[in-house]
Parts: C-alpha cells; structure tokens; sequence
C-alpha cells in the first residue's frame, strides 16, 4: 500500500507514469517498462518525507506555488538510459545527455474536447436530400 492511500505500487505507477505519458502524448514510448521503450526508472523511497521549497529544485524559477507543503514520497536514485543521474540528493547529468523527443499535439486530456468537436463538423455528417431530378446536359 501507498503510504496513507488505498492504493497498490501497481496503481501509484499507473497514476503517476502511465497516464503522464498519456496525457503529454509519450505513451508507450514513456510511462512503461518495456522492450523499446526508454529505460528511464525512479527507484522511490514512500517512507522518507520532505519540505517542498524553490531552494531545492531544480527549476528556473524563484516561487513554487507548494512552498511549505510537507510530503512523504522521495526519489531515492533515478536511472535515466542506463545511467544513474540522481542519487543521494545529488542530481549526476552531464551536457549533451538529455534530447528531444517528438511527440503528437493534443495527447490523452484533450481527446474528448477533439470528439467532441468533430462530432458538431457539419462536413463530417451526411446531409439527407431528395434525389436531383432537374435538367441534365450532356457533354459530347
């Protein structure tokens, strides 16, 4: 169980990689442990706890809207294509490592809002009207 939740180690990767990578449209590329997808495994310590704060991330930004906010759940050591590129609290990355990775627009939360939409297209939609029965020309 999930510290203080209802919810198995199964169901804490589904919420928190799965359907991440769904919703920004890198499933199954992301969000799996599989052959062919990117070896990327945080090894997650539920026990420890911390303080968010702006001092410790590694963000280009001087607020973090969570500021103060105690939670349990840490990131023990995190292996990114076979290499170790955080562990005891110290992130191990290296220029040149990190690239881009193409993806479709409008992943997993916006799927709904695009059926949506296309169901009220009127091109999409047969319009029904008595058979044409007026003059005809013929081409020679």
């Amino acid at each position: 169980c999930v510290k203080g939740l209802d919810m198995s180690p199964s169901d804490f990767v589904r919420i928190t990689s799965t359907k991440a990578a769904e919703l920004f449209s890198l499933y199954p590329r992301k969000g799996r442990i599989a052959v062919g997808c990117d070896a990327d495994i945080v090894i997650w310590d539920g026990d420890n706890k911390r303080v968010i704060s702006k001092d410790t991330h590694h963000h280009a930004v001087d607020f973090n809207v969570f500021e103060g906010m105690e939670l349990y759940g840490i990131a023990d050591k995190t292996i990114s294509a076979g290499r170790i590129v955080w562990e005891d609290g110290k992130l191990k990355t290296e220029n040149g490592w990190g690239r881009i990775i193409p993806r479709e627009p409008f992943g997993l939360g916006y799927r709904d809002q695009i059926m949506s939409e296309a169901s009220k297209d009127p091109k999409r939609h047969k319009v029904e009207r008595e058979p044409y029965d007026g003059p005809v020309i013929k081409l020679d």
